[in-house]
């Protein structure tokens, strides 16, 4: 109730913001350019997914990329599901959460956004597969802001944490 996903979704371009602005580069964004930089994995990927298999939700992700053919992008779907342990034929509602969570993961692993938001990633899923996953993202240099409420777990895998204290963001020390 602090506002961590409030804050989350603001800076992703989900939520509006109602002052100031978002700065990625130096370069001030609005909501739907920010939606380009930044990814956000929702705490609950029912949210997120909405396709009849995990093929389709993999290769719907490589859409928008002009640069590769079908075959590619199959290819590359196929690759990303061994990566994150998934099974292409799977339907994401009949899959458990856990493994809906790591499906998300895999889709914006795809989406190769520069800036990942997750929020709780450390649930529904063992911190193996948690540590894993934030491996994926940090061999593609993504900068990544984990929202979870298991301190030990955040300060295993941050570099830098921080509270959201009287609607203030702190640097816990």
């Amino acid at each position: 109730g602090s506002g961590k996903s409030t804050l989350s979704r603001a800076l992703c371009g989900l939520d509006a913001i109602h002052q100031g602005s978002i700065t990625v580069d130096e370069v001030s964004l609005v909501p739907s350019k920010l939606k380009e930089k930044v990814g956000y994995l929702f705490q609950n990927p029912d949210y997120f997914l909405f396709l009849p298999t995990v093929f389709d939700e993999l290769t719907f992700s490589l859409r928008n990329d002009v640069t590769k053919s079908k075959s590619e992008k199959e290819y590359i779907a196929r690759e990303c599901a061994s990566l994150f342990h998934l099974n292409l034929a799977d339907n994401p509602t009949m899959m458990s959460y856990g493994m809906r969570k790591r499906l998300q993961a895999a889709v914006y692993y795809l989406l190769a956004r520069p800036f990942l938001i997750i929020d709780e990633i450390d649930s529904g899923i063992t911190y193996s597969q948690a540590y894993e996953i934030l491996k994926r993202y940090k061999e593609r240099e993504a900068g990544i802001i984990i929202i979870s409420h298991d301190a030990s777990f955040a300060s295993s895998v941050a570099s830098r944490t921080y509270e959201i204290i009287d609607n203030k963001v702190v640097l816990r020390r």
